[in-house]
């Protein structure tokens, strides 16, 4: 169903990223300058199916021409699914939710917002919630249901999801993030620890760390309206932060801090220190929780607003369950 077949070959791409790294020392360039345009060549393939059109949409914020892949579906008042890029991705990275989209006929967006997350602009600014916001209201205006919105991310995509949860103008029936960061200063320094090109990115967005609240949707304020919008699930495998790049403590404690927003009682419904110790030191299932997919859950809490699930698994998303769950409302 997804098959692979990229523009460029493989020795094409390495040719013309060579090239580029050279006419840029050439130059003078500073090389970080040069990554937003190196994403986009290695991202940008042919799996789009060719029914999925790329479209520029004025920013409300700024005037900038923010460019998406977007499908408009045949019939009119059909749900809108909004796909979120991932950490160092743009619009034009390939997102299999696109394939499920055509298939139902669903109006689908898969906005820039400002590219990667490797500057000041990005970053969950108040430029990227625009962006966002006026992607969906151009879709919206062609057709989409306003009722019907759902929103998803895996990893860095999740991380804006937390955010459009959080400061969109838009209530989404239901919000999925998968791998997701929450808080920006824990992250910096979990990849400083591991070596990983990331935590340069988190520097260059965060103004070498002076912004880290601003930019980490753990520290930002719970909105009065949050129990009017649409269930957030959140997922993690619980090996990621081993094999992958996020620790499994991030979607815990972003889902805790929407348990003590949205519940009287949080005791039954938070996940408690001693529950998170022992899957950071065990990585065992808690209890019978059941399974999504094929894989085992080992832990699962929820309330009408927030749902957890830890399983078995890594840095991922799960298809096509994560669609199926998606377009369920998560239930």
């Amino acid at each position: 169903m997804f098959k692979k077949s990229y523009k460029l070959s493989i020795v094409a791409v390495l040719i013309i990223v060579v090239f580029v790294f050279a006419v840029g020392f050439m130059l003078g360039a500073n090389i970080n300058n040069l990554r937003p345009y190196l994403v986009t060549l290695l991202l940008h393939n042919d799996d789009w199916h060719n029914e999925i059109v790329e479209i520029s949409i004025p920013s409300s914020y700024d005037g900038n021409k923010q460019k998406v892949m977007a499908y408009h579906a045949k019939g009119k008042n059909r749900p809108l699914i909004v796909s979120l890029h991932t950490w160092g991705g743009d619009y034009v990275e390939y997102d299999p939710i696109s394939e499920y989209a055509i298939k139902n006929d669903y109006y689908y967006i898969h906005p820039n917002f400002r590219g990667p997350n490797s500057n000041e602009i990005s970053c969950c600014s108040d430029m990227v919630i625009a962006d966002i916001d006026d992607a969906i209201a151009h879709m919206i205006q062609n057709g989409a249901s306003e009722n019907a919105i759902y929103i998803i991310g895996l990893s860095g995509g999740g991380y804006t999801l937390f955010c459009t949860y959080l400061k969109s103008e838009y209530n989404a029936k239901h919000y999925a993030a998968w791998a997701a960061i929450a808080d920006l200063e824990q992250w910096a320094q979990e990849t400083r620890i591991r070596g990983l090109s990331y935590y340069d990115d988190i520097m260059a967005c965060t103004s070498e760390g002076k912004d880290f609240n601003s930019r980490s949707p753990i520290q930002w304020p719970i909105p009065n309206v949050i129990e009017q919008k649409g269930l957030l699930s959140i997922y993690a495998g619980i090996y990621d932060g081993i094999d992958g790049s996020v620790p499994i403590t991030h979607s815990i404690n972003f889902y805790n801090k929407i348990i003590e927003a949205t519940v009287r009682d949080t005791a039954p419904n938070k996940v408690s220190v001693n529950e998170k110790l022992k899957l950071l030191e065990f990585r065992q299932p808690l209890g019978h929780y059941g399974k999504i997919d094929d894989r085992a859950i080992y832990l699962q809490k929820e309330t009408p607003s927030v749902k957890l699930i830890i399983f078995d698994g890594g840095h991922e998303m799960v298809l096509p369950f994560a669609f199926e769950d998606l377009m369920r409302g998560g239930k």
